[in-house]
């Protein structure tokens, strides 16, 4: 009997030594392939995008660039007790990430005056890491707010971080407040991130992912990650299986009512903190390519859409409406809420790199819808400015 099972331990190992030959092979020429074109980054998603029509219109755009979005910022940061997502301090010649903050440019750094502190909270269309600093939306509103006269004064700090969703955000502003930041106005642009996780994946009160998965991912997972292989298998294979609850229309039906309900409580206790502090509060329902209105999708948009799996469409479709019941519901309560999820539509030319990531147009489509509808609070501004404390956000503790 022993014999018999040294024998087919031999056999198995026998068999598999093969298999594991192909693979070193497949792994070593993908990596003197990319080598070859002048890169090292294993992501998926990258080389759709090198050759992304949205990309390759832009001067700014370069290889050099691309590998270092997906480079930067060298990791996230959970704090133990919290679903806080925060940036490592990162800098090259595109991106700089200090105390937690993407950079945002524009400010004159000779301004010795009295600043008016913005807030920006979001998810990643907000850190932007498909852009250089100068042309996220918090950098182009910046430079919106200098050519005024009277908004010379209030300046941008982009607080936006990958993956956070609504509940995370207001978790992000009572730190920021409770850490002594007084900003004049918090600026919310969000919903993408409550539907995919809400109705994507299935947890309406969840986060998309956990910070023991953010900071102790997997033996498995850690190395496939930097597999060459892998990843270009992941990039073949980009259409994951529609997850099984969507088979339930009623099911995802209520997944979306707990997502949008989510949604508003945590908006409302945004609206009251800012309130409790002084400040004050804006919502934006941000655009995406399945938030598309007023026309037909181009051929582009079509190439992009066909990317991902159908259930994320049937979630926006099945979460959106909803969710823009509650951007409506807090104007009716006189909370500044505002609805840009048809926004897109004014893009004549490509702008996205995935289904909610844009390049430097959409970002400015962005930044101008944002600013005007905040020019109401230049009045405001003007009102209270005598009675109003700022001070700086340099308190923010990231671990080096």
């Amino acid at each position: 009997m022993a014999r018999f099972r040294v024998a087919l331990a031999r056999r198995i190992i026998y068999s598999f030594i093969p298999l594991f030959i192909l693979m070193a092979i497949a792994e070593v020429s993908i990596r003197l392939w990319l080598h070859g074109c002048g890169s090292h980054v294993l992501h998926p998603q990258y080389f759709p995008r090198l050759t992304n029509p949205a990309y390759l219109r832009h001067p700014w755009f370069s290889q050099e660039f691309l590998d270092a979005s997906f480079r930067q910022p060298g990791g996230w940061f959970t704090p133990a007790g919290t679903t806080l997502v925060l940036p490592y301090d990162y800098q090259d010649k595109f991106f700089t990430i200090r105390g937690g903050y993407r950079e945002t440019t524009g400010f004159p750094i000779d301004h010795h005056g009295a600043k008016q502190l913005i807030l920006c909270f979001g998810g990643s269309t907000t850190y932007c890491s498909e852009v250089p600093d100068a042309l996220t939306w918090p950098s182009q509103w910046q430079s919106l707010l200098q050519k005024n006269a009277r908004t010379r004064a209030w300046q941008v700090i982009n607080a936006g971080a990958s993956s956070v969703n609504s509940k995370q955000e207001v978790e992000r502003l009572r730190f920021e407040l409770a850490s002594g930041c007084r900003p004049y106005l918090c600026v919310f642009l969000n919903g993408t991130n409550d539907t995919v996780q809400g109705v994507f994946y299935n947890n309406p009160e969840g986060v998309i992912f956990e910070s023991e998965r953010r900071q102790s991912p997997g033996v498995l997972m850690r190395f496939a990650g930097h597999s060459a292989l892998f990843n270009s298998l992941r990039r073949i294979l980009k259409r994951e299986a529609e997850p099984v609850h969507f088979q339930d229309k009623e099911y995802i039906r209520r997944l979306a009512e707990r997502t949008a309900a989510i949604y508003e409580s945590n908006m409302r206790e945004a609206h009251r903190l800012c309130a409790n502090a002084g400040c004050h509060f804006a919502v934006f329902l941000q655009p995406a390519l399945f938030t598309i209105r007023s026309r037909a999708l181009s051929d582009h948009e079509k190439a992009i859409a066909d990317q991902w799996p159908m259930a994320i469409r049937l979630s926006y479709e099945a979460a959106y409406p909803l969710l823009q019941k509650c951007i409506h519901r807090l104007q009716k309560d006189g909370i500044e809420a505002h609805d840009l999820s048809d926004l897109f539509s004014q893009a004549a030319a490509p702008i996205f790199l995935d289904y909610c990531h844009v390049e430097s147009d959409g970002n400015r489509l962005l930044a101008e819808a944002i600013d005007r509808h905040c020019q109401a609070f230049v009045e405001k501004k003007e009102a209270t400015a005598k009675n109003h404390e700022s001070l700086s956000c340099d308190y923010v503790i990231c671990p080096k």
